[in-house]
């Protein structure tokens, strides 16, 4: 994660339509906004638990983010 902030997790809510809500965890991950689009990365790690070198980015789009919540590393 080279470019994105770093944090222990971040928690999202995202609304689509008028009654759903979901509440969205990623844990040691990184988060910056491009344009309307908030986008989560997080390293990958292999079956024992190491961090590879691949970085998988989760994008949501901002009309649909209506609460995110940070937590320091």
């Amino acid at each position: 994660m080279q470019t994105a902030p770093k944090y222990s997790k971040i928690e999202l809510i995202i609304e689509e339509g008028v009654i759903s809500k979901d509440l969205i965890t990623h844990e040691d991950c990184g988060m910056f906004i491009s344009g309307d689009n908030l986008i989560i990365v997080e390293d990958v790690k292999d079956e024992t638990g190491e961090t590879n070198t691949v970085t998988e980015g989760t994008i949501y789009q901002l009309k649909n983010v209506k609460q995110y919540k940070t937590y320091a590393i």
